[in-house]
């Protein structure tokens, strides 16, 4: 799939909340693009998606702060995005720290939460909750009505275009019945992680408190985290006489959707066909004679993107007059 842009964020929370974040840009995101030249053969452009942040503190810009959280008021912070690449692309917030994300959702009654985004193609009003609460066993099924956790992605923008903006905020408040006050001698802070009897820990997300989050831009209908399709793009053969299908033959398969470490695999073989784990197509034993010589197979990335690809070599006879 095409490669997520992002910039993190983090929000923590002290005697002055704080709420810090890392803002993700899909760096790197970048897909192929195959188009006809002037002769019918197809070049490629490249496909570039990024976002830039403002807003917050921090060398991303990023990091959101909430300031003194009294129960019963709702406080929200924001950080702004701008798409700064050549083709259009969809922002989403993520929360990559389930360890974090899981001590917020134990506030059930006692926390609200509202995401809302605005601007150019802006979702709107994203998120709402006044029970955060993400045990199962204890909630049954979750509904916005009952127990509603927050969830660890949201899309807030839809296919933005280049140059085009918008704002993501992030509303929480206390409920006014909340009453945990921080000892006088330390500072409060905002969602400390892990806690006892919250529902999931990883611990490689480590202990602290906060909330890191990500903005992540992809392109539009692409889910981040999600294994993505690579697609196949040129060529799917050609059409040599037989004494150039010799050792000097030779093709490329070229595809979009992947910008990480590719392998290609045969799955149906030719014995006169040799496709090396790059893409690179050769003969074996040639010149051949003339007939239609095909090979397929599959195609993969560190991503756990995949494909599928399949290659036909057609071999004329040379004509004496």
């Amino acid at each position: 799939m095409l490669r997520i842009l992002k910039t993190r964020g983090f929000f923590l929370v002290g005697v002055v909340v704080l709420m810090s974040g890392t803002y993700i840009a899909a760096s790197g995101a970048a897909g192929q693009l195959f188009r006809a030249n002037s002769d019918g053969r197809p070049h490629q452009d490249t496909l570039k998606i990024s976002i830039q942040a403002s807003g917050g503190s921090g060398e991303n810009s990023t990091n959101l702060s909430f300031y003194v959280l009294l129960p019963g008021a709702l406080q929200t912070v924001s950080v702004n995005y701008k798409n700064t690449g050549n083709t259009p692309a969809s922002v989403w917030a993520v929360f990559p720290n389930a360890t974090a994300l899981s001590a917020l959702n134990t506030l059930g009654h006692y926390g609200a939460v509202h995401l809302s985004s605005a601007g150019a193609s802006a979702v709107g009003d994203v998120f709402d909750s006044t029970n955060l609460n993400d045990n199962s066993l204890s909630c049954g099924t979750f509904s916005q009505t009952d127990c509603w956790p927050l969830s660890n992605q949201y899309e807030v923008a839809q296919s933005i275009a280049p140059g085009s903006s918008g704002t993501f905020s992030f509303g929480f408040e206390f409920a006014s019945a909340y009453s945990v006050q921080p000892t006088s001698t330390s500072t409060a802070q905002w969602n400390r992680y892990p806690v006892p009897g919250q529902t999931t820990v990883v611990s490689s997300d480590g202990a602290g408190f906060g909330l890191p989050y990500d903005l992540v831009a992809v392109p539009p209908g692409i889910i981040p985290g999600q294994p993505g399709t690579i697609i196949q793009r040129h060529p799917f053969g050609e059409t040599v006489p037989s004494p150039r299908s010799g050792d000097e033959f030779s093709d490329h398969l070229k595809v979009e959707g992947s910008q990480a470490t590719m392998t290609f695999f045969v799955t149906s073989p030719n014995p006169h066909l040799e496709v090396t784990s790059d893409g690179k197509i050769t003969t074996v034993a040639g010149p051949l004679a003339p007939g239609t010589y095909s090979v397929s197979g599959t195609i993969s990335d560190a991503s756990n993107d995949t494909g599928t690809w399949t290659y036909t070599l057609t071999v004329t006879a040379v004509t004496h007059h």
